[in-house]
């Protein structure tokens, strides 16, 4: 019935679904009746995605004929070569291909209950070497809506809670060769063999109209500057007090969930960087992430940054944590301006190949989803990479201060 990215030797059929409806509907009697498939869209997604999918039916239960969805998620090994050494092959590569359906299937979020909910995995299946399979809650629609900017702060309180009742964790050796460790320090690694250092030292990239238009003067001297200062940085974020990181907690990969008249939840998904990192970094991972997707109105950025770092620091100590508050913001600086600036110059430069072979691109899928010209939405894209090279400031101004 679902003919992309399904291997062959795997079928879906029902009686690969009726235990799953079982499990959703916590009801073991309950017998299948129909049910089909919609693949979902995946623009912009981890390459390591091969393939989401929606499937939903009607079963009879002992409560009566219910509706069911729920979502395979479809995870993959691709052969790059060279270029996957450091990338998607090793369990301590940064973004290995398998983390996420072992972070299901080995229950290590299973226990948690807070604010930050992970996404309910129903199973997990390998049908062979290179895919596996996850069946998981289906949360509706995935919109990118902005959301208003309390719905954020809240959210950063959450990841506080999750974060600060995780430090210090103790996993087996077997899970831990599969965590991410040095996230930061590894993805700048494979930015560098992909190019980054030629672009940043390329003056026919900064002359384009695209990188004058969205980035202000000396922004280039400003970046060299950071990657100059990068393993410094990171040598001193390693070095901070380190917790359970999900590492990619912006907008995009989380949901509203919750009831006002119970309590507001933010559900996760998406856990395939999920690691080790400083107390901090999940929260500059999701400062920079929605700066960089522009989930932030520009008016709101201030507001924003202040108020997200203080719930933050709020939820950590709902959870216990009683450390250093320089340690925290520095370590969320140092994660937003690193993970997001270099990263910024490839994107540009591949959003202007993309447009150049009249492809949609990035920039332009970005700009649909918040209902801005492709021109608008370059300039905020390029107000966003400034505030983020002030987080670099800031990072550099902490860190002489721990």
């Amino acid at each position: 019935m679902v003919a992309d990215a399904i291997p062959s030797n795997f079928s879906v059929d029902a009686r690969t679904l009726t235990p799953l409806v079982q499990t959703l509907l916590a009801d073991d009697k309950a017998e299948l009746r129909d049910w089909s498939c919609k693949r979902l869209p995946c623009f912009g997604v981890n390459p390591v995605t091969a393939g989401i999918y929606r499937f939903s039916g009607k079963a009879q239960s002992g409560r009566g004929l219910k509706s069911w969805s729920f979502i395979l998620k479809i995870i993959h090994w691709f052969d790059l070569g060279g270029s996957g050494n450091g990338y998607l092959d090793s369990p301590q590569d940064w973004n290995y291909w398998k983390r996420e359906g072992e972070a299901h299937r080995c229950g290590i979020l299973a226990n948690w209950r807070g604010g930050l909910v992970p996404i309910r995995c129903l199973a997990v299946a390998e049908p062979g070497s290179s895919a596996v399979w996850m069946w998981l809650e289906d949360l509706g629609e995935q919109d990118h809506d902005v959301w208003p900017i309390e719905r954020h702060i809240l959210s950063a309180h959450h990841f506080g809670e999750f974060n600060g009742a995780h430090v210090g964790l103790t996993v087996s050796a077997e899970t831990s060769a599969w965590l991410c460790h040095h996230y930061l320090r590894k993805w700048i690694a494979t930015l560098q063999t992909w190019g980054l250092n030629q672009t940043l030292a390329d003056p026919n990239f900064w002359a384009t109209r695209h990188a004058r238009l969205a980035l202000a003067p000396g922004t280039d001297v400003r970046i060299r500057r950071l990657m100059e200062n990068a393993n410094a940085l990171c040598n001193l974020l390693e070095r901070q007090p380190q917790t359970l990181s999900h590492q990619d907690g912006q907008r995009a990969n989380l949901f509203a969930t919750g009831s006002p008249l119970t309590s507001l939840t933010t559900t996760a998904i998406d856990w395939s960087f999920l690691g080790f990192a400083a107390v901090g970094e999940d929260l500059g991972t999701q400062i920079g992430g929605n700066l960089f997707k522009l989930f932030v109105e520009p008016a709101d950025v201030k507001h924003y940054l202040h108020s997200a770092t203080e719930a933050y620091i709020a939820g950590l100590t709902q959870s216990g944590w009683r450390g250093n508050p320089d340690s925290v913001r520095f370590a969320c600086a140092t994660a937003a301006s690193l993970r997001y600036v270099p990263f910024g110059v490839m994107w540009l430069q591949g959003c202007m190949q993309a447009q150049a072979r009249g492809e949609i691109s990035g920039l332009d899928n970005v700009a649909a989803e918040r209902g801005l010209s492709t021109e608008e939405a370059l300039k905020r894209w390029g107000a966003a990479m400034g505030t983020l090279l002030d987080l670099a400031d800031e990072a550099t101004r902490l860190a002489g201060r721990l």
